[in-house]
């Protein structure tokens, strides 16, 4: 690993150092925490360009040290024989729109289209439903109006923008609709919801 770590170093022309060596550095701590503060002190906009220059530079970084890792013939395993993974995938592929688009979904599923992804990797389905079902008839509304609707990129952008706003601001109707539902499916399955979600065992 420190001779992958150090061809990537040397390859991008950055320093090289052993990592007990970088944690002694007297500014490094404060360094960090500043990094830290500014994450939190950062407004919430996603669609800052700033926010999404630094996200796209962490997936590209993340990629390429992978890519690096596995060009030696390493090998991953992602979930432990016998691991847990829950997964939550937006639901309902007929009420996909501009919000989607925006958000850069490519599809949405049923939870039966999930659970088969999912069995097809290889994994056993342990829990599934949907998540949202009690509000599911506003979204549908606000869906299939959105989709009467066609926005430009511009719209789509302020339309997301308020979407998420308004889901910061739940209020505590929401969290209590919320809170039944999640008592309710403990005991059954429902039909609908806004996003499907599945507990998925890697066999032992």
């Amino acid at each position: 690993m420190k001779s992958i770590a150090a061809k990537i170093a040397k390859e991008r022309k950055l320093p090289s150092s052993e990592y007990p060596d970088v944690i002694r550095e007297p500014d490094m701590w404060d360094r960090a925490r500043k990094i830290a503060q500014g994450y939190e002190d950062m407004k919430h906009d996603p669609f800052d360009p700033r926010v999404k220059r630094a996200y796209d530079a962490l997936i590209s970084e993340t990629m390429d040290q992978y890519k690096a890792l596995e060009g030696t013939g390493a090998k991953f395993e992602f979930l432990k024989p016998g691991g847990f993974a829950v997964i939550e995938v937006p639901a309902g592929p007929e009420l996909f729109d501009d919000y989607d688009r925006q958000l850069q979904h490519f599809r949405r599923y049923t939870l039966q289209n999930i659970c088969s992804v999912v069995e097809h990797a290889g994994l056993v389905v342990e829990r599934r439903n949907y998540l949202g079902a009690l509000i599911y008839p506003a979204f549908y509304l606000a869906k299939k109006l959105s989709r009467r609707r066609p926005k430009s990129a511009s719209q789509r952008e302020e339309h997301v923008a308020k979407a998420i706003g308004a889901t910061s601001r739940f209020n505590a109707v929401g969290h209590a609709i919320m809170a039944l539902e999640g008592v309710m499916s403990g005991a059954i399955e429902f039909p609908r919801g806004i996003r499907c979600v599945v507990t998925a065992r890697k066999p032992s």
